[in-house]
């Protein structure tokens, strides 16, 4: 399933764009497994807003499954987007960890707009729910993106899938799940996964 955001550029609510981590030379890639990239607003907020920073794609090697992305350093014209992962010292730039983050920042003081992120861990099920830092009138649209997972034995490839979901979405809160299937189910445990969402009822 593939849902998807729509809005005028032009009303001054919503900024967004697109970060890869493959624009950044690597040459300007001092520390091999950090990046933290400026990123500038088109045009300045009044005051520093909320950004939504979400995963839509990457390449790892097997046994580097560790990617993490968030924001940081928010202010009126910009913020630093941050990707962590694990490359180790010496390795090739053709075989170092990538991905790509679409980011969305939206006043802080914007009615019917609401933004957190989450963490799974096979302790509670990998399920969760959250509660919205204002309430609705009515129950919101909710979008969702992976910001970061940590598989710290075997690899990533024997991942069946990872599977993102909500539900009992309501005016103050809603509930989320991860559905995680492994080829060895006993290295479950050892499976971080975290993600990002995106409230909105305009």
């Amino acid at each position: 399933m593939v849902s998807w955001l729509q809005f005028n550029r032009t009303d001054g609510l919503f900024q967004a764009g697109v970060f890869d981590t493959l624009s950044v030379s690597h040459d300007m890639r001092g520390d091999v497994s950090r990046i933290h990239a400026p990123i500038s607003f088109s045009s300045p907020f009044a005051f520093p807003p909320k950004v939504f920073v979400g995963l839509t794609g990457w390449s790892l090697k097997d046994q580097h499954c560790r990617l993490q992305v968030y924001a940081t350093d928010i202010d009126e014209t910009g913020f630093t987007i941050k990707f962590e992962t694990w490359n180790p010292q010496g390795i090739r730039p053709s075989d170092r960890n990538n991905a790509q983050a679409q980011w969305i920042a939206f006043p802080s003081k914007a009615h019917g707009i609401s933004v957190g992120t989450f963490e799974g861990l096979h302790s509670e099920n990998f399920k969760g729910t959250v509660t919205f830092d204002t309430a609705f009138d009515r129950q919101p649209k909710i979008f969702t993106a992976l910001t970061n997972f940590d598989w710290q034995f075997g690899s990533w490839n024997y991942a069946n899938s990872v599977l993102l979901k909500t539900y009992d979405v309501g005016p103050q809160s809603m509930a989320w799940a991860f559905e995680a299937r492994h080829y060895t189910e006993e290295q479950l445990p050892d499976l971080k996964i975290g993600g990002a969402f995106l409230a909105l009822d305009i």
